[in-house]
Parts: structure tokens; sequence; C-alpha cells
């Protein structure tokens, strides 16, 4: 204050409001401490001179606010955030608002005003960081010193994410840029098993990923992020599913091969243990595989076969949503029916009891047997015996094959006899058609 002319003896200074304060002092100028931020005082000087007195017309003042507490996020989207801070200290109760500067850091050339401690701001860019400053503003329009702040807004999420290839170890995955892309933009790449497990966490710059050491057969879900210039914001994830194909069944082998019956079987898939899976086992006559048999077991038996053909076999293993792996083949030849057509020439007596060679269980050393057996019982027995020794020289090539057939339509058969000639002119197999 300026001072007065005349003489002066002192002053009296008043103080009312929030808080009143009466202070007396030779100087023209007092300070008031401890007041309250964003009120309004009222100040009044008395002029004291001996026993006269003058007392000044009021004047108005008021103290600044003081600042926003810590701001904090309760929402971030692409295009929206959502910021809340504390009530200023010491200030619950006085009529107050707040001012909200932001804009692309580090700019902050938009505002908008809060009458509350939150605020929304609107129509951003997504993936961008932006700065803010809130500021508290009391009576008279003053404002408090500043509270800052900076914060990404989320990435858009990418766009169509594809399955690319895949094997029983790895999975390869592509997808396109999002809306309003940005050069800093890196992704990040999740990968989950059947059981929500986390098995692979990849960050990676480009539009692709591939993603190893995967275990056949499983079902994996992946998630794709955008990641924000921070590495910290990310947007919503997209996912997509598919299971690896599941590895192959070991090395086909054969416990049991008769002339109607395969047995095959084969080791557990390579990291498939426990793993759901069946086996689809397919098969024919060589090339051919247009038969198939489904097995749970790492073992089957094909049944109702036609004896001395070669018959080809793939197994593949077949995993979780019918996904089947590579396929292990192999091929085998039923036996022939050789033991079918003897038993069924024993069956009938086609045979003579005295034929020996040839025949199961009737052997050279049977037919040595039989014989001195039956001379002995004659000379035993006191009779003659007259014993003729024939050698069949080449027996089997020297039959009259024409002959035999023409026997053989005469005693019924429907097309006589055949047979086959070898390359070397020899004829090898006879063969009966017709009712035997």
């Amino acid at each position: 204050m300026i001072k007065p002319a005349g003489k002066v003896d002192n002053y009296t200074v008043s103080l009312t409001g929030a808080i009143n304060k009466t202070t007396q002092t030779t100087s023209t100028q007092v300070n008031f401490t401890g007041l309250l931020p964003g009120r309004e005082y009222n100040v009044t000087v008395q002029t004291v001179s001996g026993s006269c007195s003058q007392t000044s017309a009021p004047v108005t003042e008021a103290t600044y606010p003081t600042p926003p507490g810590i701001l904090s996020f309760t929402t971030i989207t692409t295009k929206i955030l959502t910021l809340s801070w504390s009530e200023p200290v010491n200030m619950t109760g006085v009529n107050k608002a707040y001012n909200i500067s932001y804009g692309i850091s580090p700019s902050t050339n938009l505002s908008v005003t809060s009458p509350t401690t939150n605020v929304t701001l609107q129509s951003l860019i997504s993936g961008t960081n932006y700065s803010i400053a809130v500021v508290t503003v009391g009576v008279r329009g003053y404002q408090s010193s500043p509270v800052t702040t900076s914060v990404y807004t989320k990435p858009i999420s990418v766009k169509s994410l594809q399955i690319g290839a895949v094997t029983s170890y790895s999975v390869s995955l592509t997808w396109s840029k999002p809306d309003e892309y940005q050069t800093s933009y890196s992704y990040r790449v999740q990968t989950f098993n059947s059981s929500a497990l986390m098995v692979n966490n990849t960050i990676v710059t480009s539009e692709s990923a591939t993603i190893m050491n995967l275990t056949p057969g499983e079902t994996y879900t992946f998630l794709v992020y955008t990641r924000a210039a921070d590495i910290i914001t990310e947007s919503d994830p997209v996912s997509n599913m598919i299971c690896t194909d599941p590895s192959p069944p070991g090395i086909l082998s054969f416990t049991t091969i008769t002339t109607k019956n395969l047995t095959l079987s084969w080791s557990e898939p390579v990291n498939m243990a426990g793993v759901n899976k069946t086996y689809n086992i397919s098969y024919g006559i060589s090339p051919s595989t247009n038969l198939s048999v489904t097995s749970p077991t790492t073992s089957v038996t094909l049944q109702s076969l036609i004896s001395g053909t070669n018959y080809s076999i793939a197994v593949v293993t077949v995993g979780v949503r019918g996904y089947q792996s590579s396929p292990v083949t192999t091929s085998v030849y039923t036996r022939f029916l050789r033991d079918v057509i003897l038993d069924y020439l024993n069956e009938n007596n086609c045979v003579t009891p005295y034929q020996h060679g040839f025949m199961r269980n009737r052997s050279c050393q049977t037919n040595l047997i039989s014989f001195y057996e039956e001379v002995s019982y004659r000379l035993d027995h006191g009779e003659s015996l007259d014993v003729v020794y024939l050698d069949f020289s080449k027996a089997f090539d020297t039959v009259p094959h024409k002959r035999l057939q023409t026997f053989s339509a005469a005693a019924g058969e429907e097309k006589g006899a055949g047979s086959e000639r070898l390359d070397d002119g020899r004829f090898a197999l006879l063969r009966f058609y017709g009712s035997m």
C-alpha cells in the first residue's frame, strides 16, 4: 500500500474470509500466511495517528487453488481416453473447475473444461502419444500449477489373420496392417495350447510369424496384438485356432501273415504320448489302397484277403479335428493256397493213404518206415513177398498234359484240365476248373 500524507504511527491490517486475521505494522506491506487455497478474502487497512484513525475501503483478493491429484486413466481405447484425478488438497466444497489441455506429444494445443475430477477426451488418433496437462481453476479464474502426463491410445487391431503352412511342429501366420498404421508399430504373437497354457510369446515387426517347437496333433490358439511405439500399449487381440499335423506312425511290421489275414503293428508317433488319436489304415491290391479301416491302437488285423496277392498298405495318424499325418507305407504278399489245397484233398479223400512226400506228416522217412513194417509183417507170418522198384525220373516234367486234360474231361470236369508253361518250356502247375 502507499503511505498516506501526514503523520502515521502504524497500520492495522484486517483480513476476513475463510480465515480471519489482524496484524499491526509500521510498514506499508504485510504478508498473511496459513490461508486456505482457492478462497476470496477481504482486506482493510486502518491508518492510526495518535488518537485518530482512518479505515480504507475493503479490497478483495483470492488465493490460488491447489493442483489436482495424480492423473490416472480409467479407459484407453483407439479413439478415447478417460482420465481422473483426486480432489485438490484443502479445496473440498470450494467452487472450482478443471482445465484439461492435450495434444499429440509434445503439443497441448487442445483443451476442454470439466466440473468434476474426470474427463473423457474423444476423436483421438489410434496408437498415438498424447500429452495431457490438468489445472485447477478457482475463484477469479486463478489457475493452479499443472499436473502432466502422457499416454498412448490403443492401436487398431490387425486385419485378416490367416493360417499358412502347418506341420507337426510349426504353424505359419500372416495378417494385414491395421487401419491408421504407423511405422513405429510392432506385433506380439501369443500361442496357447488346449490347456490354455501360453507356450510361446513372440515379437515381430513384419506382418507374419512362424511359431516353432510345437507338439504334433495339438490344438493351438494364436493371438496377435498391434503394439504402439511405447511397446506397452497394445490393441485388442485377433485370434485364430489350428491343430498341428500329427506325427506319422513308426515303422510298420507284420506279426502274422496268412492266406487271408495280415496283422501289422507300429510304434507310437513321436511326441504324441497321451494325445488323443486314432489310426487310419488304407489297403488294397497293389498299387491300390481303396479299402480302409480304423484302429484306436498301434496294431490292426486285415481280414478276408486274397491268398498269394501283393497288398499295398498305408497308415496315418488321425489327430484332433480329423487332421492326418503323412502316411507310412509298405507292401506284402499274403501266403499261397498250399495249405488250403492240401486240407481240401485230405478232407475229401482225394489222396491215397499210401502217398508219401509232399504231404503233411508223410515224408520219405515215413514211407521207409511203412515199407519196412509191411515187409517185416509178411516175413514174420511166412508169407512170400515180391518187391518192384520203379524210378520215375523227372516225373513232373514228363507228365503227358494233353492226355491228362482228355482224361479230366472224360471224368466230368466242366472245362477239363489246364496247365501253365514256364519260360523254359516246362509245365510247372496243373490247374483244375469246374466242380473241384
